[in-house]
């Protein structure tokens, strides 16, 4: 599956930017299936707005496991090899971190579990539990990105001008939504709001 990736070079940090997941959840009536299959959907669809409320850059992360090929989309005062070495330098920075942060969390989890036989939700389990998976999503993701054999780059006219007008998004609004439709960004306009 092909993903598309913007890269929205910033003075003091990127920004990068991911088209939509590949996949889609289950749906939540589940009605008619078994009992582990009921469990798993509300399990899935628990994560998945767990996962809404995780740091966007390890978003990014967790769904490029899912990639065969990349397209990077770069601004033209990038050329592609820069855009390139950006994109590697932002995969070592996730690994570095998700990898601390996995044994941390996965820890927690080890202990919050022996809380266990106390009645009532284990949030002492339950959420460094999400948290480690999260952090192992995003460790797949970079390990993934970095042996694709399939990663071309395109230069995208429309980034400079949005880059320019950040904090005015309306004068921009057509550059988004031609993005939104050609690449797949569902939720570039928030995205840029929260900037």
């Amino acid at each position: 599956m092909q993903l598309d990736l913007i890269i929205l070079d910033g003075n003091e940090k990127d920004l990068f930017i991911i088209s939509d997941k590949p996949h889609e959840m289950p749906p939540s009536d589940s009605t008619g299936e078994g009992f582990f299959t009921r469990v798993l959907h509300r399990v899935q669809h628990a994560y998945a707005a767990l996962e809404q409320r995780f740091d966007y850059q390890e978003n990014v992360c967790a769904t490029l496991r899912h990639a065969t090929e990349l397209l990077i989309l770069h601004s033209p005062n990038l050329d592609s090899e820069e855009a390139g070495e950006r994109f590697l330098r932002f995969l070592d920075q996730c690994r570095r971190k998700h990898s601390r942060w996995f044994w941390v969390d996965l820890v927690l989890a080890l202990l919050g579990s022996l809380l266990t036989p106390i009645p009532g939700p284990n949030v002492f389990f339950l959420y460094p539990a999400a948290r480690s998976l999260g952090h192992y999503f995003a460790l797949s993701g970079t390990r993934k990105a970095r042996q694709l054999e399939v990663v071309s780059y395109r230069e995208e006219p429309r980034l400079n001008r949005i880059k320019e007008q950040l904090s005015h998004l309306d004068q921009v609004s057509q550059e988004i939504e031609e993005l939104q439709e050609l690449y797949g960004f569902s939720k570039l306009r928030a995205l840029l709001e929260r900037l």
